[in-house]
């Protein structure tokens, strides 16, 4: 199997077999071979080859039905021949296999390549039994010696090197992968965990005695032929053992591997399915399960293995559980190597281990947790007496460990460990005790597959109470871990300073740390060596010497770190001092502060300008290489390297680099500058970042431009409207005898950007109806009418605003004649407008909402001269409206800081029009049709618009100026009015307006 996916073994058979094949004993005497009781393996040198058979069993014996040969390739260590022979050990003490005439004989090759191991062994084919047997099995299991059967040996071990391996007994490195658990693994296979299906699910050849323990889902079970008995796709829990004894140790059907969309030779069904295990389908760097544990004992047991029941009975509380409370208040001491006092696989347990666990051989765990989101809580004591054993081994993801109070853990012996900790985005919160001695390591971690990309640190937090004697290790040369001390946790994972956390430590820290000294005091009796890359931070203080080629950020935020010693920089480190909030980071230094590498000077809020010491030291040497200055328009920094301890800040106000338009709200922001909080002084922190162009863009941003358009289209608005009625009024025919009218009306309108407005589109439809009574006298009197939709959208912010305008009017008219004689007409109005805006402020990405109202009135005044010529008519016209519109102050929501206060406003309107309209009579025999030309010109008297005023969310007031209105416009239109009877009368208009501003 590949490394980087799988870590168990692939098997080659021509006769559909998923795994581990036997090779037959006729011993081999040239090679370098090792003995470990009833096991011999074979080491291949290169050139030295082996080979395996598959045999048919027959009455008169034996047919060789292929032949499988391998040839040495590679040299062997001495690491090897180690990790072979502790691997042959394990199985050695596992089974109680008697004593056969004969040793289980296994070659071994090395070659490069890819996967972790392949098993290559000798297989008997019983057609009269219908079942398939490894010599391995006869010989070991049932002490049938199948010396009559022509082959090498028992079993061929191909061991691939071309991935990172690990050989010592210890655990293994990052990114190793462990051969002994490899070596381990493959032997098993060829002991007996080997399946005989075709990927269709039938078993042309027969079964193996694992295949007779299998059921599917289904209720399917195997049997010999091509009958398709069994699921061999499907995702997992799709086919389980049905072994009594692995299965009370389970706690249920154990399940077996299947793949959800494939089968895979060498794979499917050939392995036990909960992971992190000896014979699991998928193996991991760093994990070291290299013996049979319980459960894979009672596999054996059920496929009829005698068991090394002392071994067995050396294993201490076994769980496969997830989301369950696991407690244990109970005494375990194990009495064999490779064994655990107490084990626990599987997610989201609430682990409580109160008891006293203990193991006194080698390659052991006091307990033992594999999985992910465990919750860890270790009350009791748990000890690991002997070498390469763990008091606390977790393997997994966002598994958190509380070592509290009471809770103890001791490690002794060369290669063993307190706590050993694999896997990412795990947490360590220690307030117990953890004591290495006799080369044990107190605690080691590794950040497992932290090269994926996106792994969050594991991190151990030191808590008060906290004691640890031995080295603290990460092993992880690619990632960085977090090691934090004096924070105080709350039940919900917030913390807060411990002011009276206070730690000594005697030992090493070794590996890639980030350090975060909270709070507290902790003391260190050999110098703290901070690696290139990583972060030491706090506001607590260090007793002892200091060397720095990583990055040094005092305090969390804005804070004091306080070193009790000397302090030496190398070229790579970097002094990091936030200013802002009122203050700035300070390092203090009782010794002597040995300076190198840079200085960064970062702000991240308000401070008063001026010069600012921020490193008091007892004697200061060397000076910084680089000195990372801040500019931008609002603020300059500047330091010295040779004169390294302070800095002096230059602040510029808003105004002063503000433009014209933006000195209201650019001095509002210097008034509320040195006050500001939360959300404002956000915003205003990340202005003083800015360049010239930028921070000018961010001013016009925050600016309620879009209300000065706001007012601009609905004052527009209102005189379309009005202008539409008296249109309407003057084209009414004099012969009319239906009292009421309908006309619906729509319309877009594109203005140009302004100093104080950006550019904008508008769009309107609406409908309005009418009731009028026309006199004899000339006289016309009516009431009518309109509903209005509207939209408005800026081009530059996207911002929108949305409504509804409800008007109504009176007016009147009166016309001596039809033609040839003069006219007057006048118009009331009054309107409701509900709207809500969306402002958008793109330097920040947020939306401020508002609810905009406003009531406006409308008073004209016009008359003109109509004149026939014929069919023609010509009609000179003039006439005088004013507009008032009131607006009410809204507040926005939803952009923070950025959410403004917008007052009230008042804004008028004096228009004058002069115009001319030409039409023409074309009689129908059922009617007439009019067409027409008309040319309108207005004048806006009163264009420039009210200031929009607008109030900050920390009080300062603020004023931009309003936009001015179109003063000049002309308005052209072509319309068709169409006369069917003296009750039905129909017209259509298209308008064009052009306009300045």
């Amino acid at each position: 199997m590949k490394a980087s996916t799988i870590g168990m073994s692939m098997r080659k058979t021509k006769l559909y077999l998923a795994l581990a094949s036997l090779i037959l004993a006729t011993p081999a005497h040239s090679y370098e071979t090792i003995t470990v009781g009833n096991f011999e393996a074979q080491l291949l040198a290169p050139g030295e080859s082996a080979y395996a058979i598959g045999a048919k069993a027959s009455g008169a014996g034996y047919t060789e039905d292929y032949r499988e040969t391998v040839t040495g390739a590679e040299a062997w260590t001495q690491g090897h021949r180690d990790a072979i022979s502790r691997s042959l050990q394990t199985l050695e003490q596992s089974f109680a296999m008697g004593n056969p005439n004969r040793k289980m004989q296994i070659a071994f090759t090395l070659e490069k390549g890819e996967y972790l191991g392949m098993s290559l062994g000798t297989l008997i084919f019983d057609q009269a039994q219908q079942n398939i047997i490894a010599t391995g099995e006869l010989l070991l299991r049932n002490n049938i010696p199948t010396n009559n059967v022509l082959g090498s040996v028992d079993d061929i071990i191909i061991m691939f090197t071309s991935v990172p391996l690990h050989y010592g007994p210890e655990a293994p490195g990052h990114g190793q992968y462990d051969f002994q658990a490899t070596v381990t693994h493959e032997i098993l296979h060829a002991m007996g965990i080997m399946n005989g299906n075709a990927r269709d699910g039938g078993y042309p050849n027969g079964m193996t005695r694992w295949d007779s323990l299998l059921k599917d889902v289904y209720g399917g079970t195997p049997a010999p032929g091509n009958p398709l008995p069994i699921s061999t796709i499907g995702k997992l829990g799709t086919v389980f053992w049905t072994g009594a004894a692995a299965n009370a140790t389970y706690g249920g059907a154990v399940p077996i591997q299947t793949f959800t969309n494939a089968y895979r030779e060498g794979s499917s069904l050939a392995h036990p399915a909960p992971p992190g295990e000896l014979m699991s389908y998928m193996g991991s760097p760093l994990d070291a399960p290299r013996a049979p544990n319980k459960l894979l004992l009672d596999m054996y047991r059920d496929m009829g293995w005698n068991i090394n029941d002392a071994y067995y009975n050396s294993f201490g509380p076994t769980y496969y559980s997830n989301a369950s409370h696991i407690s244990n208040t109970n005494d375990f001491a194990t009495s064999h190597s490779y064994t655990y006092a107490m084990y626990v696989n599987g997610n989201y347990n609430l682990i409580d281990q109160s008891g006293n666990l203990k193991t006194t051989k080698e390659q052991s765990n006091a307990l033992y947790v594999y999985g992910n989101g465990n919750k860890i809580r270790v009350n009791g004591t748990q000890s690991a007496d002997a070498n390469y054993s763990h008091a606390l081994y977790a393997f997994g993801i966002k598994n958190q460990i509380f070592i509290e109070g009471e809770g103890t853990l001791t490690a002794k012996g060369a290669g063993s460990v307190g706590l050993l900790l694999f896997g990412f985005d795990n947490s360590i919160f220690h307030s117990g005790t953890i004591l290495a001695s006799d080369e044990a390591t107190a605690i080691r971690i590794d950040n497992h597959r932290a090269t994926w990309g996106y792994r969050l640190n594991t991190s151990l937090h030191l808590q008060t109470g906290s004691k640890i004697v031995g080295d603290i290790i990460n092993t992880d040369s690619t990632k960085a871990a977090d090691m934090t001390f004096g924070r105080k946790y709350a039940s919900d994972g917030s913390y807060s300073p411990d002011p009276n956390f206070n730690f000594s430590y005697n030992d090493e820290i070794r590996g890639d740390w980030n350090y975060d000294f909270h709070s507290g005091t902790v003391t260190f009796a050999n110098t703290l060596n901070q690696h290139e890359g990583t972060i030491l931070t706090g506001n607590g203080s260090i007793i002892g010497d200091v060397d720095s080629a990583g990055i040094i950020a005092p305090g969390n935020s804005i804070g004091k770190l306080t070193i009790n010693g000397n302090l030496s920089q190398t070229s790579s480190s970097d002094l990091q001092i936030e200013f802002g909030d009122g203050g700035y980071d300070q390092l203090v230094v009782s010794g002597t502060a040995h300076l190198d590498g840079s200085l960064s000077l970062i702000p991240i809020g308000y401070l008063t300008p001026g010069t600012h010491q921020f490193i008091n030291a007892g004697a200061l040497a060397g000076n910084f290489a680089t000195v990372n200055n801040f500019s931008s328009s609002i603020l300059q920094t500047s330091a010295s390297s040779f004169n390294p301890s302070n800095f002096n800040l230059v602040r510029n106000s808003y105004a002063s680099v503000s433009e014209s338009q933006q000195q209201s709200l650019a001095s509002s922001f210097d008034r509320a500058r040195p006050t500001a909080s939360g959300d404002m002084a956000d915003t205003l922190n990340l202005m003083d970042l800015m360049n010239l162009t930028d921070i000018r863009q961010a001013a016009d941003d925050f600016s309620p431009y879009f209300y000065n358009s706001v007012t601009t289209a609905i004052l527009e608005n209102i005189r379309t409207r009005s202008t539409f009625l008296q249109n309407k009024i003057r084209g009414d025919e004099t012969d009319r005898q239906s009292p009421l009218w309908f006309s619906g009306y729509g319309g877009t309108t594109q203005y140009d950007k302004t100093v104080t407005s950006n550019d904008f589109k508008t769009k309107y439809s609406g409908f309005m109806l009418g009731f009028d009574r026309q006199f004899a006298s000339g006289f016309q009197l009516g009431a009518a009418g309109a509903f209005t939709d509207f939209s408005f959208k800026e081009k530059a912010t996207t911002s929108k605003a949305r409504g509804s305008v409800y008007d109504g009017y009176l007016y009147g008219s009166w016309s001596p004649q039809a033609n040839n004689a003069f006219y007057l007409q006048s118009t009331l109005g009054i309107g409701l407008t509900d709207s809500k805006t969306n402002r958008n402020i793109p330097f920040l990405d947020r939306t401020a909402t508002s609810d905009h109202d406003a009531i406006h009135y409308s008073a004209f005044l016009g008359g003109g001269y109509k004149q026939q010529i014929g069919n023609w008519s010509l009609e000179p016209r003039a006439g005088l409206e004013y507009i008032n519109l009131d607006e009410d102050g809204c507040t926005e929501y939803g952009a923070g800081a950025a959410s403004l206060a917008i007052n009230s406003k008042d804004s008028d309107a004096l228009v004058s029009s002069l115009g001319v309209e030409i039409s023409r009579t074309i009689e129908l025999n059922n009617g007439s049709l009019v067409p027409s030309f008309r040319a309108d010109w207005f004048h806006n008297f009163s264009a420039k618009g009210e200031n929009t005023i607008a109030t900050l969310q920390s009080g300062e007031s603020f004023s931009v100026d309003g936009r001015t209105a179109s003063e000049n416009a002309l308005e052209l239109a072509l319309g068709l009015r169409v006369l069917v009877s003296n009750k039905l009368h129909g017209y259509f208009e298209y308008q064009y307006t052009f306009a300045d501003n």
